[in-house]
């Protein structure tokens, strides 16, 4: 048994979640199933060029128990894909060098396991989703995404 896993009652081993501030001890622990250990997690892909943006949606996803990678356009991101598919791609419409949407028409190009898609931008107009759509994404969502909204 992991010597970090913890037992919960009724519901077994528990792994502590990978926190990136571990030095900070006020910092909640969060657990996840020892199933979902680093191993087993779904790993998600965040791309977006604003830091404060990917960290806000990393904080989110491995509450939820995620694996997450960042990139800060998609160029980085297709070369990340490239090596180790996705389980989720979650997308800023408009990073540098190459935005969200020739990222994930590049993407869908792509003779490898397609994961879902989901673009995140501060477009709300319905030409915005249908775009979107048309490309590839499998969901669209306006910033600030709020958690118990999405």
């Amino acid at each position: 048994m992991n010597p970090f896993a913890r037992t919960i009652p009724d519901r077994g081993p528990w792994l502590p979640a990978r926190d990136r501030r571990e030095t900070d001890t006020t910092a909640p622990q969060v657990l996840v199933p020892a199933e979902t250990a680093p191993s087993a997690m779904k790993r998600v892909l965040i791309v977006d060029d604003a830091a404060t943006v990917r960290l806000y949606h990393r904080d989110i996803l491995e509450a939820g128990g995620y694996a997450v990678e960042e990139a800060v356009n998609g160029v980085e991101a297709l070369e990340k894909s490239l090596r180790t598919p996705f389980d989720l791609y979650l997308v800023d419409v408009n990073p540098p060098r190459q935005d969200g949407c020739g990222f994930l028409r590049a993407l869908r190009g792509q003779d490898l396991p397609q994961a879902p898609a989901i673009m995140v931008s501060t477009g709300a107009a319905a030409h915005d989703r249908k775009l979107a759509q048309a490309i590839g994404a499998n969901h669209y969502l306006v910033k600030p995404v709020q958690p118990s909204n999405s």
